[in-house]
């Protein structure tokens, strides 16, 4: 008998903005790292912050954009 494949399961949404919430994938590709070091990061609480939902890890993009900044170094003149 044929199994039927269900749909893929939707992204969640971030309700402040209305976009999917970004998988460890996409944000380890934003920040130029890996799912393996974002994890790390995760379990050290460093990096940026993140959503657990039903055992799954989503990143906001502010969320993202906060952690860039955080970085931003100052140069004095």
């Amino acid at each position: 008998m044929a199994r039927i494949a269900s749909p893929p399961t939707p992204a969640p949404i971030n309700l402040d903005s209305g976009r999917p919430l970004l998988t460890p994938a996409e944000a380890a590709d934003l920040l130029g790292t890996t799912t393996r070091t974002l994890g790390q990061q995760r379990f050290e609480h460093r990096g940026p912050d993140y959503i657990k939902l039903g055992g799954k890890i989503g990143y906001r993009l502010s969320d993202i954009d906060a952690y860039i900044m955080r970085s931003l170094v100052h140069h004095m003149n």
